[in-house]
């Protein structure tokens, strides 16, 4: 009989990690143009402005001003995908 106190077992596990994937064509597109995995664009119907702004903007909207958002992330209803974000001061000034 052996005795299995006196050994130990070397166990090595192999982690296999994603190799990074490539932009897709709609990923290199320029943010207007970017489309999500249901072919919508930033000026579809089905993809909403959701304008984010500062604290101060808070402040200004619970009393009745309507702020310029800080940016604005767009994201389609359907798929839930990401369309990116915008600073652009024409872009934020449209979402007001």
């Amino acid at each position: 009989m052996s005795d299995p106190i006196g050994k130990i077992a070397l166990v090595t596990e192999t982690a296999t990690t994603p190799l990074p994937q490539s932009p897709t064509d709609s990923e290199r597109a320029p943010p207007s143009e970017r489309r999500c995995p249901c072919g919508h664009t930033r000026q579809h119907a089905k993809v909403e402005a959701s304008p984010k702004y500062k604290w101060t903007g808070w402040v200004l909207l619970m009393m009745g001003s309507t702020p310029t958002p800080a940016s604005v992330l767009f994201r389609c209803t359907v798929c839930g995908r990401s369309l990116g974000a915008s600073t652009d001061p024409a872009v934020l000034r449209r979402h007001m």
